[in-house]
């Protein structure tokens, strides 16, 4: 199946959240395994923007301040744009059973925040695309 890759971490806490039974929790993980890779991926390629478009020092190396990058107002449109199109890029996974799945993302006990609902349901609409 493919997903946007805006869709990978919420969609790994969502079924995170999830209470199975043993054999249902199997399926569960198989998938996530495949999920945990493709955002791991994912969160060093967001990272390389900030790195790319964050301060640096004199070495070059990132300016770092509480944790965080900084940045120039100047960039911001630019690394917004970069950060747009890498979220919305699409990204293969590996699914066999992804109308279990769809059960376990809908009887998660996750708890959504404002805005969330939609991209789950966006996902859920990405599952069903793939059902057989």
């Amino acid at each position: 199946m493919t997903t946007k890759k805006k869709n990978l971490e919420l969609i790994f806490n969502v079924l995170r959240e999830t209470k199975l039974s043993l054999a249902d929790s199997r399926i569960r993980d198989a998938f996530m395994k495949q999920f945990g890779e493709a955002l791991d991926d994912f969160v060093k390629e967001r990272e390389n923007v900030y790195i790319k478009f964050c301060d640096k020092d004199e070495d070059g190396n990132p300016k770092v301040l509480e944790n965080k990058y900084t940045f120039q107002k100047s960039v911001l449109e630019e690394m917004s744009n970069e950060l747009e199109i890498l979220l919305n890029e699409e990204v293969a996974i590996a699914a066999d059973n992804t109308e279990k799945i769809k059960e376990f993302i809908e009887s998660t006990q996750y708890n959504p925040k404002p805005g969330e609902v939609e991209l789950i349901d966006e996902f859920l609409v990405d599952l069903d695309k793939q059902v057989v």
